[in-house]
């Protein structure tokens, strides 16, 4: 086990009438347990993103607000009929395109949240000739959206269902 040192120190003169230093007023905090911890959380943090920039399903996040705070690279390309999906935008800014209708999928992100509830459906983004899988996860910060494209022969047997 490797340890961490740190140290949290602060000083602030005193001065007298004259404006002179008389002495220095400090404290100093152990903070090599912090330290280990916020090493640890970011290991953890850029792990996770590793592990979301793997997987070949699109994955993204919106906050409360439908902002999207994270989008692996997959979901990316998979959004790409919409205009350039990125952190920060609102997805209904990302998913306004004239004459598309991305409603669906808008409108089961905005129910899911609303409900608390897991949505999932299939849906074809105009555009595109991809039908994909939708999994819709709310909790109370967002929702966290699970893409996966149908393969051919999940196409064809949903296809032949009534």
């Amino acid at each position: 086990m490797v340890a961490i040192a740190g140290n949290l120190t602060s000083a602030l003169p005193i001065f007298n009438e004259a404006g002179d230093v008389m002495y220095w007023f400090g404290s100093a905090m152990d903070i090599s347990e912090q330290k280990a911890l916020w090493l640890k959380a970011d290991k953890l943090k850029q792990s996770l993103y590793q592990t979301l920039e793997s997987i070949t399903d699109g994955f993204f996040t919106l906050d409360q607000d439908f902002r999207f705070t994270y989008l692996n690279q997959s979901a990316a390309e998979l959004l790409s009929a919409c205009k350039q999906p990125a952190p920060g935008k609102l997805l209904s800014e990302v998913c306004y395109v004239a004459g598309k209708d991305f409603s669906p999928l808008t409108t089961a992100v905005q129910r899911a949240f609303y409900k608390q509830q897991t949505e999932q459906f299939r849906f074809t983004l105009p555009g595109t000739a991809l039908p994909i899988s939708f999994s819709i996860y709310p909790a109370e910060q967002g929702v966290s959206v699970l893409m996966q494209p149908l393969a051919v022969s999940a196409r064809m047997a949903a296809a032949a269902l009534p």
